[in-house]
């Protein structure tokens, strides 16, 4: 997913810049980086938007405890919130 996220940043890029090879280049890796994430989903049953959701509450919950370390001086650890539907 970071891959195919790379290229659409890639893309954004080429907009902005009016270049046309950078435009191509990042809708090839977007496109790519997103196939390969539906396939590796497929073949480990999972659903390609809990995935997604789950790294962005992974990550939520990971600034949370640098904040609390940064604060306290010690991490709290607190489970990441449910997934949408649980």
């Amino acid at each position: 997913m970071l891959n195919s996220g790379s290229g659409w940043g890639g893309v954004a890029a080429g907009f902005m810049v009016s270049n046309e090879l950078l435009l191509v280049t990042g809708a090839f890796v977007g496109a790519s980086g997103a196939i390969l994430a539906y396939i590796m989903c497929q073949a480990m049953n999972l659903d390609i938007l809990r995935v997604r959701y789950f790294f962005s509450f992974f990550s939520r919950w990971r600034i949370a405890a640098a904040s609390d370390w940064l604060r306290c001086g010690k991490p709290q650890w607190t489970p990441p919130p449910p997934l949408p539907g649980e």
